[in-house]
């Protein structure tokens, strides 16, 4: 629904969902594809072995959940230098996304702002890039060093 509002905008834009689903929500999305219109916009793409070498062909990763815990997918955008754009469902994406900087937050569930947000990134490609450049920057935050750090420093600080 959200990138139906999005292809009448701009058309020439894609969107490729990867994985491999519920067979039924699979023909569920195939649906509605076919309903809103989008066989030329919306493609359904098989799970791939290698996410981050796929992501680097694409502008931005779009994430819609309604919940998350910790989305590693969101970490694997950054580490390719790719824009995320999520609902701020709890708890996960803004934790990761450093809003208008490596990424935009958008109300949860604020379907209207969500599409304003991937046209605003879609119209502004050296913005889009900036915030792809510094999201590879802040992943690394992330990083095995990074975080292994901070557990030996709250280790050290619980050690009796």
């Amino acid at each position: 629904e959200i990138w139906a509002k999005v292809a009448q905008h701009e058309p020439s834009w894609t969107l490729s969902i990867y994985g491999q689903g519920e067979p039924q929500y699979v023909a569920y999305l195939q649906d509605k594809i076919k309903v809103l219109n989008l066989e030329k916009q919306v493609f359904i793409r098989q799970a791939v072995s290698d996410l981050p070498q796929t992501m680097q062909a694409y502008s931005m990763y779009l994430m819609t959940s309604h919940t998350e815990c910790f989305p590693m997918v969101l970490l694997e955008a950054q580490s390719v230098g790719i824009p995320n754009v999520s609902y701020n469902c709890p708890t996960g994406p803004a934790h990761i996304i450093t809003p208008d900087q490596d990424g935009i937050l958008v109300s949860n569930q604020n379907q209207e702002a969500f599409v304003e947000k991937v046209l605003f990134l879609i119209r502004n490609a050296e913005i889009r890039k900036q915030m792809g450049t510094q999201a590879k920057h802040n992943v690394q935050r992330f990083s095995q060093q990074n975080v292994m750090r901070m557990w030996q420093e709250n280790l050290e600080k619980t050690t009796i």
